[in-house]
């Protein structure tokens, strides 16, 4: 049985769903703050009594080690908050939730002598690229709070590793976006900030209007820098997790301390992707 948490969020949902796919128990375990009961439903309705849902916060620890007494064969773990402007405005916030609710996790694990977790970590515990693409091997200075709490998670997980032999694999990407090639679930944000669904809602809503910032950045539009997966089609990216669940199991497998890095590559931001979304829409 495989343990996501935050699994009724977006990309957690489709890494359960997925593994759902695959054949094994998803046990999710999510407090429902971002995430929806809605998805766990349709979870359920497609995994059966393979599928298994808990309401808990890792904020309270006893809510967790009560649900780790069921020794899962590894921790997926997507629960925390990810949004980088609330991070810098309200970094209490995210110090608390993230990295206090991650040691919380761990400690769990401890507990129950879980050994294994996979952790969705994030590019962004690079900071701003010195090179391009960026190399596993880049710097790591974090310049926003959400960035720093996991870089954070990542050093108390090496800790873990070294004293207590829990191991632990760690997924570093940029911006996700999409949904269920069957469109059972998708991308379901409020407030949404990413630039993908954004773009969509701009085109076809009648009450919002997108806006860019930044014209003076050292690219060829003027706009920030974005990462998009390499060696992926368009139709793989709207299920990343289809191909991260597969570097998920072999990670569950290893038994000695890895960091994996999902290999991306940096396209320029707004302009370029309004670019393709235009075309692909017969939009101006």
């Amino acid at each position: 049985m495989y343990f996501v948490t935050g699994g009724a969020g977006y990309i957690g949902s489709h890494c359960a769903l997925e593994l759902l796919k695959q054949g094994y128990e998803v046990t999710v375990f999510d407090n429902l703050s971002t995430g929806h009961t809605e998805t766990c439903n349709i979870l359920k309705s497609f995994g059966g009594s393979r599928f298994n849902f808990i309401k808990g916060d890792l904020l309270k620890p006893d809510d967790i080690n009560n649900a780790l007494k069921a020794k899962p064969e590894a921790i997926i773990h997507f629960a925390a908050f990810s949004q980088v402007g609330e991070s810098v405005k309200e970094p209490a916030k995210y110090y608390e939730n993230n990295v206090i609710g991650s040691l919380n996790l761990l400690n769990a694990m401890k507990k129950n002598e879980v050994r294994k977790i996979v952790f969705s970590s994030t590019a962004a515990i690079y900071g701003e690229p010195i090179e391009v693409p960026i190399s596993e091997t880049h710097p790591k200075n974090p310049i926003n709070t959400y960035g720093k709490t996991k870089l954070m998670i990542e050093n108390i997980m090496d800790d873990f590793d070294l004293a207590y032999g829990i191991k632990s694999v760690r997924l570093r990407y940029f911006n996700v976006a999409g949904a269920d090639s069957n469109s059972l679930i998708g991308e379901w944000h409020n407030p949404e900030t990413h630039l993908i669904p954004n773009i969509l809602k701009s085109t076809f809503g009648k009450d919002f209007q997108l806006k860019i910032f930044g014209t003076d950045y050292n690219t060829k539009d003027g706009t920030e820098y974005i990462g998009a997966f390499r060696k992926l089609s368009f139709g793989d990216c709207a299920v990343i997790t289809t191909a991260q669940t597969s570097i998920i199991l072999e990670g569950v497998k290893r038994t000695t301390r890895r960091n994996l890095y999902i290999s991306a590559v940096i396209l320029s931001l707004s302009i370029l992707i309004i670019y393709f979304f235009s075309k692909s829409l017969s939009r101006p």
